[in-house]
């Protein structure tokens, strides 16, 4: 080792980490974050941290690394140097590494060193990677927060690969890989190795400039989206990279979060649970026909599998629901403009929802997704009762493209893309996904709805007229006059006259227990859920009678309400075919992912996307280009010499960039 210095506090629990197998990612951002957030604060008050090697590290009582408050100084410049030794930029080629070969020819022996890499910190000539933790600004007289940042790193480096930079064939093992740290840490985050290829360019004009910035990646390393790393990717393999290019294009087209109501659904307005919208108010439920409810039985799977027009009116219970027609129509609208905006529209009816748990992260959660969407039509016939008609657009029901990704990641569970209804019957569809899930973990049971499950509530009320008697009596009498309605039309305290009025003098005040004293049932309201009590309603009223005292009133009334099932087992899923819901879905990015599926089958060989994505170095070409001749020249507009020079390399048939404005 070159500097043993035993006394030195950093190299001294760096060398017990080494001992003990290595750091983990934790272990080293627990002993590095605190120094990180101290020299973050003294970039801000414009002064630098003392990092000319590892001397001034200390470990506080907590086990982690800090410097000495009244250590930090005043930035120190030597810009001319600085400049000199980084030499002018070449606009052809990117010199990426530097390194001399020897080769004996009587041994048939060959010897490779780095010419980015010295052990002397004396005259040098070019930016190199020095040992001992210095930068080779520190070297030339310059030392300012971008040199702090390149110290951070090799620290963030040394522990993270486990190696030692006082001993230069570790400096020259990270630098041969420093592209690719995967090679010398496989376990290694993807962003941990993003932010140490940021902070180590010898090339201060690409190191990584904020160091707040490298804090924030590293405090929240977990939560970022990874990059995908093409130098993991074997350079040889064209095919197989091609393909896992396109595999990781098309994965990140899914959004695996709590907003994408493909996974998390949740009903808005801007659905409608047909299901719930064809339940009748009864006064037994013993009365209500299979037939009569919208859900997947014999009947009306049979006109949507052969594609028949369905009219709701035969279902929906509009006299009970006044909200369904409202609905509806929204909906029409909303696939309307779908259609007219991007060519095609997203009306799709839900066959099916998955209950589910997700056993691994949040067990105790119950998942409602839809299954099996079919694209469908809905038109208005206008009349003297206006009548809604749906029609199936196609006999093949689509599988949840998100869900499908997301078990598949989750379970190793394999759904196809979609099910031609014609030729699978749900049933066996459900069976296949019994046993996918039963093959990983037996106790999972994946029962099959298809009746709609109802709880019965018996309810009953009793009152003693004596006691409701006195409240009456000591109830105070009401005014003559009565103070006068405070309105507002203030945007902050918006209170229309005529809304008081009405809520103070007309509204009927509801009664307690109204539905269980032979009240009749309220309507139904939008957006509620096929477990909620409202769903359903009081179906059976019965006096007390004779039996009960003269003093007190008693009434008893049934009532039912829709179940999805038992959602506190999370072993216990439902295949449920009795909420088919019908509502647009905006999915528009999940026709791509069939694109990069076919492409990904049919390994079509493009040259723009490979060279796009390819390993090697960008060819790089500022020769000015010949103007096209008159004749060849077709602008639409007005255009300046630079925007047709841009054109002529068009010509080329090779990918550029251009950067504006103006004229992008």
């Amino acid at each position: 080792m070159n500097n043993p210095a035993s006394s030195n506090a950093f190299l001294t629990r760096l060398r017990q980490g080494l001992d003990q197998g290595g750091f983990g990612i934790d272990d080293a951002l627990t002993l590095l974050l605190p120094l990180f957030r101290q020299i973050t604060e003294a970039h801000e008050h414009g002064r630098v941290a003392p990092l000319h090697g590892t001397a001034s590290l200390t470990l506080t009582s907590a086990g982690t690394l800090a410097v000495a408050p009244d250590s930090f100084s005043s930035p120190r410049r030597n810009e001319s140097r600085v400049s000199e030794l980084l030499g002018p930029q070449s606009h052809a080629v990117e010199v990426i590494g530097e390194s001399n070969r020897t080769t004996d020819l009587d041994d048939g022996l060959q010897e490779s060193a780095r010419l980015d890499v010295s052990a002397s910190s004396e005259n040098i000539t070019k930016p190199v990677f020095l040992t001992g933790y210095q930068s080779w600004e520190h070297a030339v007289g310059h030392h300012d927060p971008v040199t702090d940042i390149f110290s951070l790193g090799l620290l963030l480096a040394s522990l993270a690969c486990g190696f030692d930079f006082n001993d230069l064939d570790d400096l020259e093992l990270f630098a041969a890989h420093r592209d690719n740290l995967f090679e010398l840490n496989r376990r290694l985050h993807p962003v941990i190795a993003r932010v140490i290829v940021q902070m180590t360019e010898l090339n201060r004009h690409k190191r990584a400039q904020d160091l707040g910035q490298m804090l924030r990646s590293l405090e929240n390393y977990r939560d970022q989206p990874l990059d995908l790393d093409l130098s993991s990717i074997k350079a040889g393999a064209t095919a197989d990279r091609r393909r896992l290019i396109q595999e990781n294009l098309r994965d990140r087209l899914f959004e695996i979060s709590r907003r994408n109501r493909l996974i998390y659904f949740k009903p808005t307005l801007q659905m409608i649970n047909l299901t719930v919208a064809s339940v009748p108010l009864v006064m037994d439920v013993r009365s209500i026909r299979l037939e009569q409810l919208f859900v997947w039985h014999t009947e009306l799977a049979s006109a949507l599998t052969e594609g028949r027009p369905v009219s709701l009116g035969k279902y929906l219970r509009l006299e009970d629901a006044p909200y369904i027609p409202g609905v509806l129509d929204k909906i029409i609208a909303d696939s309307r403009r779908d259609r007219a905006e991007y060519g095609f529209a997203q009306l799709r009816l839900v066959l099916c929802f998955l209950r589910w748990h997700n056993l691994k992260e949040t067990p105790a959660e119950r998942i409602h997704s839809p299954l099996l969407l079919l694209p469908v039509e809905l038109v208005k016939r206008k009349g003297v009762r206006d009548a809604y008609v749906l029609t199936p657009t196609s006999n093949e029901a689509e599988v949840n493209p998100a869900l499908r990704h997301h078990l598949k990641t989750l379970y190793g569970v394999n759904l196809p893309e979609s099910v031609d209804l014609q030729q699978t019957s749900l049933e066996a569809f459900h069976e296949s996904l019994q046993n996918q899930i039963r093959a990983s973990e037996p106790g999972v049971t994946l029962e099959k709805i298809d009746r709609p499950k109802i709880e019965l509530i018996h309810a009953k009320a009793r009152q003693r007229l004596d006691q409701w008697k006195k409240r009456q009596r000591a109830r105070p009498s009401r005014p003559v006059a009565t103070p006068a309605v405070t309105h507002s039309y203030d945007r902050e305290n918006y209170r229309p006259r005529g809304l008081l009025l009405f809520l103070e003098k007309i509204r009927p005040q509801p009664c307690p227990l109204s539905n269980l004293v032979g009240a009749p049932p309220p309507p139904r309201l939008p957006g509620l859920s096929p477990h909620s009590d409202a769903d359903s309603v009081a179906a059976q009223d019965s006096s007390a009678g004779a039996s009960t005292p003269e003093s007190v009133m008693e009434k008893s009334s049934e009532h039912y309400v829709l179940r999805d099932g038992d959602g506190s087992n999370p072993y216990h899923w439902g295949f449920d075919l009795c909420s088919l819901t019908l509502g647009n879905f905006h999915y528009r990015k999940m026709t791509l992912v069939r694109d990069y599926a076919k492409l990904g089958d049919d390994d079509i060989v493009n040259p723009a996307f490979d060279s796009v994505f390819s390993l090697e170095p960008k060819r790089h070409d500022d020769a000015p280009r010949p103007p096209l001749p008159l004749r060849e020249q077709f602008p639409v507009i007005p255009c300046d010499a630079a925007q047709a020079a841009a054109v002529a390399r068009s010509r080329d048939g090779l990918s550029f960039i251009i950067q504006g404005p103006p004229g992008t």
